[in-house]
């Protein structure tokens, strides 16, 4: 299932997750200079190594282009609490 929110600025985020059917999971963060990615697993960062995208576009004022990714190991959120 995928869900687009709106922000008042313009910008978007599409938010990929479920619990059935084929598993995906991902947040997509679209704004008017390029657009971030959590990619899979995004919410579930104990299931495997997770990576956060970030791409931006042309239309910045320098007019540049550029993506750039970090990589995360895999981690259990509810030990970092403890």
């Amino acid at each position: 299932m995928t869900a687009t929110l709106t922000f008042a600025a313009g910008g978007t985020a599409d938010v990929t997750a479920g619990l059935t059917g084929v598993w995906d999971e991902r947040l997509t963060i679209h704004g008017e200079d390029g657009e971030l990615e959590f990619a899979p697993p995004a919410f579930t960062a104990s299931a495997g190594p997770a990576q956060l995208r970030l791409t931006t576009s042309g239309s910045r004022t320098d007019g540049g282009y550029g993506a750039a990714a970090r990589d995360y190991p895999p981690v259990n959120p509810y030990g970092l609490i403890l």
